[in-house]
């Protein structure tokens, strides 16, 4: 007799969670984008904040423009050392690069 065990959850999948929890709502001053394996940034939108829809998609708004959107599943997502932002990195399906998004948090002084 074969039984089959749940797969438990990774410690990733712990932190992706309470991470992503964290972000909700979060103001940023501004978000920028890299790809592949270019040392410049393009500046995407400036004073927006990042909302999570429905706990799978992420999305960041900008000057109510939406400059970015993207499933939670398909993004590898980390904070900076200096824990000033985020980055959201993704394999694009249309290009076929690497991508990042940074997004820098507002900072107010208390």
């Amino acid at each position: 007799m074969l039984v089959r065990r749940k797969r438990k959850k990774s410690k990733d999948e712990y932190l992706y969670k309470e991470l992503f929890s964290k972000l909700n709502g979060r103001k940023v001053k501004y978000v920028s984008l890299r790809k592949g394996t270019e040392s410049g940034e393009t500046i995407l939108g400036k004073d927006g904040i990042i909302n999570i829809i429905d706990n799978n998609e992420i999305v960041i708004l900008c000057n109510n423009k939406i400059v970015f959107r993207n499933p939670i599943d398909i993004l590898k997502v980390d904070e900076l050392m200096s824990l000033a932002g985020v980055n959201f990195r993704y394999k694009d399906e249309d290009m076929g690069e690497n991508l990042t998004v940074t997004a820098y948090y507002k900072y107010h002084r208390k």
